[in-house]
């Protein structure tokens, strides 16, 4: 029979074993930062090849701080990182920076807000009589039952269980169009965008990529230097996968790490960490032949990231200026490392170095591009990132789109939702045979969604600006 000591042992803790407890759960945490940061580091998670060259501006990893870089390792490994992604997506974080940001030294949050109402308001009847002249790709249907105060990052997870699904029981793959960098790029040549020269895109090994691109089989002799080489098969930010080389050169003389850097990224499958609909992600990912691309660089850019719906373009991040240009001519001011805004929509009129993009008439060309591309492939939520270059309006290009962009969009997040999904739950656009994968659709076939508006709208202007 258990002595009273015993009982006692059995009814509760001592203090010394409750404070062995609280060491014991710092001690756990403490060791999973530390196999976190040794995962970083050690290249387990993500190790990236030294190469001489640069990643772009515009990337996901070229926007972290100092901070950022150690951090993010860390909340990815213990699995943090998507969730705090996905609850900062959501109308109720909107919610709550709209009604508490100001004891957060958000003074504007509820201002922000308003003004993200206003502009929806301003804006709905034109996205409504857009989509009701749209022809909607039957790859993009599935979202007529959807509650229309969906969050977008709900939108964007269903948008990708169902491209997950189709691949599962129809065997589509039309999500090559963004998910494979070279497919997309073969897309927009193919069709005549206007996009920096793609050089060539290579799938069969890494050892004969490298062997043509230093023997200047790769790169014509009249070229100009730097070149992008880019992976095919993995688009996501956190992949880090893109660099600018400056020159064939210095390629040279780091042949042993071009080599190494261009087999890591081939072997490698794409991990979305920082998505909470990563596992359906991956698995369409997973499916893609690995691969690279060469192209050319647009020199002197700025880079807009421009978000359209059902073929109207909504907004724009600036990626030079860090903040959300509007379709009204005004300017939010923020961070790329942060989903809300830091200032009240501005004139950009009103900014002395931001006035040339009125001036010059680059925005109306930037809407426009964006706006013939969506409608080209018949998609009613996308992002089409554009360059441009001060100086030459004419001489706007492609860079990429995105089916599941992360990019900050501050209060209008929740009113962007509004507008995808209502034109479902509606059932205002017409269906367009899903006979050719989008990935594969050819303007000279005849047979592409809202062919007439694009035609309509096509810039003859437009050109591939080397």
């Amino acid at each position: 029979m258990a002595g009273p000591n015993g009982e006692q042992r059995h009814k509760g803790q001592s203090k010394a074993e409750k404070s062995g407890g609280r060491r014991g759960c710092l001690y756990t945490f403490a060791a999973l930062c530390v196999a976190a940061l040794a995962v970083a580091f050690s290249g387990l998670l993500q190790s990236v090849v030294s190469l001489a060259g640069d990643r772009p501006n515009g990337a996901t990893t070229a926007a972290w701080s100092g901070l950022e870089v150690y951090a993010k390792p860390v909340l990815s490994f213990v699995g943090l990182n998507a969730q705090l992604d996905h609850f900062c997506s959501t109308n109720t974080f909107i919610h709550l920076l709209r009604d508490y940001g100001s004891l957060l030294g958000l003074e504007n949050s509820t201002a922000q807000w308003n003004q993200a109402q206003k502009y929806y308001e301003e804006q709905r009847p034109i996205v409504e009589q857009a989509a009701k002249n749209f022809d909607l790709h039957g790859y993009w249907d599935g979202m007529a039952e959807v509650p229309l105060d969906t969050s977008l990052i709900d939108l964007l997870a269903l948008r990708v269980t169902i491209m997950k699904s189709k691949m599962d029981n129809e065997g589509r793959e039309d999500f090559r169009i963004e998910k494979d960098k070279c497919d997309m790029l073969q897309f927009l040549k193919r069709n005549d965008f206007p996009i920096p020269q793609v050089f060539g895109v290579w799938r069969d090994t890494p050892a004969n990529f490298v062997e043509e691109f230093l023997s200047k089989q790769a790169v014509p002799s009249n070229a100009s230097w730097p070149v992008f080489l880019k992976s095919c098969h993995l688009t996501q930010g956190v992949e880090d996968s893109v660099r600018k080389l400056p020159s064939r050169e210095a390629m040279t003389t780091q042949r042993s790490e071009l080599t190494r850097y261009v087999e890591q990224k081939w072997n490698r499958h794409a991990v979305d960490v920082d998505r909470s609909f990563a596992r359906d992600g991956n698995a369409l990912t997973g499916v893609l032949q690995p691969g690279v691309a060469l192209q050319a660089n647009y020199p002197s850019p700025n880079e807009f990231k421009i978000v359209v719906l059902w073929g109207r373009a909504y907004l724009a991040y600036d990626i030079e200026n860090e903040g959300v240009v509007l379709r009204d001519g005004t300017f939010e001011q923020g961070s790329r490392a942060r989903p809300y805004g830091t200032g009240l929509p501005t004139p950009i009129t009103e900014i002395p170095h931001m006035a040339w993009l009125i001036e010059e008439g680059h925005l109306e060309r930037m809407w426009r591009l964006a706006e013939v591309t969506a409608l080209a492939i018949g998609i009613d939520q996308i992002r089409i990132d554009v360059f441009i270059r001060k100086g030459e309006p004419e001489a706007i290009n492609v860079n990429e789109i995105s089916l599941s962009s992360g990019q900050p969009n501050h209060m209008h997040t929740e009113f962007m939702a509004k507008l995808w999904v209502e034109p479902h739950v509606r059932r205002w656009p017409r269906s367009f045979p899903a006979t050719t994968p989008v990935h594969l659709m050819d303007f000279a076939s005849g047979e592409i969604p809202n062919q007439k508006a694009v035609l309509e709208q096509w810039d003859p202007t437009w050109r591939n600006a080397v």
